[in-house]
């Protein structure tokens, strides 16, 4: 889709979600979490699988599976401070 119609698209979406969010609920999450990155090179991908437990995917995805959402979120915000160049 062009980039202005999916602004429109959050636009709409995010003013119809503001209006009803006295009805939100939080988003129920299970532990273990599991998230996957693609990352845009080998050679970086190679740096993350030094994290122990991170395992490759394929050659520019690591995975990794995380006790909790705290864990996740810390981790995944390294990888993305450390692996920029």
């Amino acid at each position: 889709m062009h980039p202005d119609v999916v602004k429109k698209e959050l636009r709409t979406q995010i003013k119809a979600a503001l209006k009803d969010l006295k009805n939100a609920k939080p988003l129920a999450v299970q532990n273990p979490i599991e998230f996957v990155i693609k990352i845009d090179a080998p050679t970086r991908a190679d740096v993350a699988m030094g994290i122990p437990g991170m395992k490759r995917v394929d050659g520019c995805t690591v995975a990794y599976q995380a006790k909790d959402m705290d864990e996740a979120y810390k981790l995944i915000r390294a990888i993305y401070k450390y692996l920029q160049w």
